[in-house]
């Protein structure tokens, strides 16, 4: 089992590194006015966070996909800080799976 618990301690910190970084993207390319490339980015999120069942996270990201490629628009304040908070808690509830591995 212990090698198994390395291998998630990896994942773990490949998707908190991941959601990081993705988030960072989003909210600049947002703010940037880079709507296609903040879908895009959104979209590969989506795919992070739906490997851990994170499902409103999955929702959340569809629209803010949506709302980058096909109306051109930015992410509201509000999904960007549903989206922060939304992660922060993904990312404490995989902290908290490992630390009992």
């Amino acid at each position: 089992m212990d090698r198994d618990a390395g291998i998630f301690r990896d994942l773990a910190q490949l998707f908190v590194h991941e959601t990081i970084a993705r988030f960072d993207d989003i909210a600049r390319l947002s703010a940037a006015g880079a709507f296609s490339d903040m879908g895009h980015e959104a979209h590969s999120l989506k795919g992070t966070v739906g490997a851990v069942g994170a499902s409103a996270l999955v929702q959340l990201l569809q629209d803010i996909e949506r709302n980058g490629l096909q109306h051109r628009r930015p992410c509201s304040d509000a999904q960007l800080a549903q989206l922060r908070q939304g992660l922060q808690l993904a990312r404490d509830d995989m902290d908290a799976f490992i630390a009992v591995l």
